[in-house]
């Protein structure tokens, strides 16, 4: 990625335990810097049992470096944040002779 260049990004967050039905979940981005990132959709979602949402992210960062933010995922009727989920990009200096764009996907219990 390089610097002044949004790119958009997709991750999904879905739960297997709790009640049937939805749960409602505020969203939002954590240690974000400058800020770097940005939530593309809505702030709220509602997250059935067993049943992924997609989430979008767009990182538009402003100088090269590592810039990295915490998507919090927050029921805000039980104590603490539900899901955290760490949005890492790494930005080029100078122009790359191919874009490069990497997704990495994974399971928390």
């Amino acid at each position: 990625m390089q610097t002044c260049n949004p790119h958009g990004y997709d991750g999904t967050i879905a739960r297997a335990s709790g009640p049937s039905g939805s749960l409602t979940h505020r969203l939002r981005l954590a240690g974000n810097e400058a800020p770097t990132s940005s939530l593309l959709g809505p702030q709220v979602v509602d997250v059935p049992q067993n049943k992924p949402v997609t989430v979008s992210v767009q990182a538009a960062p402003k100088d090269a470096g590592i810039k990295s933010a915490i998507l919090q995922a927050d029921d805000p009727r039980t104590p603490g944040v539900d899901k955290q989920i760490l949005a890492t990009v790494v930005v080029s200096s100078e122009p790359l002779a191919v874009e490069v764009h990497s997704l990495a996907a994974g399971r928390a219990e």
